[in-house]
């Protein structure tokens, strides 16, 4: 039987202060998909593709024109066709970083992907992830918003055929390995969760030094050294 490949690691990377408030004050600012969708400039975070509902495979599809009677080819399509998903880009994610098992079996490797340095200067892990999954679940229920929580899987744009949503992007950005807390069906605006402190479950560090202080543990067991 095939084994799961499960969450080992759950990360948060950002600006210094912004980290620091996540530790101390347990701030989730949670974005609308639309912000992703309208930015511009930003490699990492700019995704005209956000919240579509459907993907399909276009490469070698014409578009035909109607002229006397007869369908002639005026052009090529390339890429994929995307729909809809105008409702999804109302709801609010929390977006993380998250370690796989299956990462264990070339521990050798650098376990996160340098490009993601480029989302700030400072790191957050979350040493006990089931609780502060727990914290945020008991807040979102005191506000009765509707939660969803899920790994975000990546997909060829030139060979994936199906639905999309919140929880699939293109494997352009699969080096981020992106793990999403999502309120559902969103504010359409920025929304910020505060869950109390959770120094006792998280610790932070700088960005540029995290893979010199993770360590893979067999079978699956993810480690961060002291600073030191």
């Amino acid at each position: 039987m095939k084994q799961k490949d499960r969450l080992i690691g759950l990360f948060k990377f950002g600006l210094r202060a912004h980290m620091e408030e996540l530790i101390q004050d347990g701030h989730l600012y949670m974005s609308p998909l639309s912000t992703f969708i309208a930015m511009e400039g930003d490699p990492l975070r700019a995704d005209q593709d956000e919240a579509i509902d459907h993907s399909m495979p276009a490469n070698g599809a014409q578009f035909l024109m109607e002229q006397n009677g007869k369908w002639l080819p005026i052009g090529d399509l390339t890429g994929a066709v995307r729909s809809g998903g105008q409702e999804s880009r109302k709801v609010n994610v929390f977006c993380m970083h998250s370690v796989k098992s299956s990462r264990c079996t070339n521990p050798s490797e650098q376990i996160i992907d340098s490009r993601n340095f480029g989302f700030g200067d400072t790191f957050v892990v979350f040493t006990d992830a089931d609780e502060f999954l727990r914290r945020v679940r008991t807040e979102i229920s005191r506000l009765n918003l509707q939660f969803e929580n899920a790994t975000v899987e990546y997909v060829d744009p030139n060979s994936f055929h199906g639905a999309m949503g919140i929880y699939r992007k293109y494997s352009a950005f699969d080096y981020q390995c992106e793990y999403r807390f999502a309120i559902l069906p969103g504010t359409g605006e920025p929304y910020s969760l505060h869950i109390g402190s959770i120094a006792d479950i998280a610790r932070i560090g700088d960005l540029s030094e995290i893979n010199r202080r993770l360590r893979i543990m067999p079978p699956h067991t993810l480690m961060i050294s002291d600073e030191n």
